[in-house]
């Protein structure tokens, strides 16, 4: 019996020193945790960029937050995910956006989004129209007169996907031809996890981005719901990350994000 116990007491201590390893790969010990994106900002009003219907879930935390504290929210998205993978039979690319389209509107609808747009620009070929892209986004800017703009950083994208930076890029340079003072924010993944699990990809985008300067804790129902409402999509993280939402969430509890000093 003795023997037993220690056998199942030295399992016990290893899971434990599994798990306690894992959620390392998930934290920037260097960033400084805040409870709110916009009320570390002091921002009213945030309009969020991307590039594909379900990229939003990456920012859902702080959009979720923005909105339930009454901060206007405007959400841009330039493609419908024509190009996508669906986990269901569609007919055509063109259903697969449609579905996309419908099932964004619906999360951010959720989310407590004030406005979303969606964009026609060619899914996984954004990048060949960046300043086209760019002058929309400026446009935007000027209607909506922004406190803070969230996008991905177009070194590292996110998941270093071409689309993903070409936005990030078209957000900078619409920010720099309006002038606006809006604070630029971008959102960042945990480089040790993307190290680890995300491939020859993942080590391009840890190298690529910048080191964060936040991390704001969230409520990981909000993501898992995410993935409920984009149906189509859902079975991406198990395809990814070879687990199921609920255990990618246990430990993917925070948002990242660099945070540029202001111009002077």
């Amino acid at each position: 019996m003795r023997a037993l116990a220690i056998a199942v007491g030295a399992a016990v201590l290893l899971a434990f020193a599994a798990v306690v390893w894992v959620d390392s790969l998930f934290r920037e010990p260097d960033a400084r945790k805040i409870e709110s994106l916009t009320g570390a900002l002091g921002a009213r009003t945030l309009l969020a960029v991307f590039a594909h219907p379900d990229d939003e879930i990456s920012a859902a935390g702080a959009l979720a937050d923005a909105a339930s504290n009454g901060v206007r929210v405007y959400v841009v998205t330039a493609t419908r995910g024509e190009k996508g993978k669906a986990d269901f039979s569609v007919s055509s690319s063109d259903e697969l956006a449609r579905i996309r389209e419908a099932e964004l509107r619906a999360h951010t609808r959720a989310l407590g989004v004030t406005e979303q747009q969606v964009w026609h620009f060619p899914d996984s070929q954004v990048d060949r129209d960046i300043p086209a892209l760019s002058q929309r986004i400026a446009a935007e800017i000027e209607r909506i007169a922004p406190d803070a703009i969230l996008s991905f950083h177009p070194e590292s994208g996110l998941t270093y996907h071409r689309d993903h930076r070409a936005v990030g890029e078209a957000t900078v340079r619409a920010i720099a031809a309006t002038g606006s003072p809006a604070r630029l924010v971008q959102l960042l993944v945990p480089a040790a996890m993307m190290r680890t699990f995300a491939g020859e990809r993942g080590a391009l985008v840890a190298k690529n981005q910048p080191p964060a300067t936040w991390a704001m804790p969230i409520d990981s129902r909000i993501k898992r719901r995410a993935w409920t409402i984009h149906a189509s999509q859902a079975g991406f993280i198990r395809r990814v990350y070879k687990v199921s939402p609920w255990v990618l969430y246990f430990f993917f509890d925070e948002e990242h994000y660099f945070v540029p000093e202001p111009r002077r």
